[in-house]
């Protein structure tokens, strides 16, 4: 199956991996050799310094002003009906529970997963 911006859910609002808050959706020029130049739409978190950035087809990654983005290793997560490239993002944080709600991307799809997490991430 193939995915395309258009499908993506609207109401995607991911958060922070690593501060739990809200990112804004905004663009970054990409250059990954051997395709040209190119404009990402993804969503960045807007704590200062913080590199955190998501897109849909490329999970959660670090992006630094001219080096190639970074997965982030300790987040990745498929959804288990779409499968790559659609990857699901952390919907909601509840500090009480120290838990995390993810859900799938791609619209029209209602999976979720709930993670409990030993410790709340930094900045949470």
């Amino acid at each position: 199956m193939s995915l395309t911006d258009s499908q993506m859910r609207e109401d995607v609002r991911p958060l922070c991996q690593r501060h739990l808050t809200p990112m804004s959706l905004g663009k970054a020029g990409m250059q990954v050799p051997p395709i040209a130049p190119f404009v990402l739409a993804m969503y960045g978190c807007d704590q200062p310094g913080c590199p955190s950035a998501y897109h849909m087809r490329h999970d959660y990654f670090d992006l630094f002003l001219g080096e190639p983005m970074r997965r982030d290793q300790e987040t990745k997560s498929m959804c288990p009906i779409h499968g790559f490239p659609a990857f699901m993002y952390i919907a909601e944080y509840d500090p009480e529970k120290a838990q995390r709600t993810w859900r799938c991307s791609v619209e029209d799809c209602a999976t979720e997963k709930v993670e409990h997490l030993n410790s709340p991430p930094d900045g949470a």
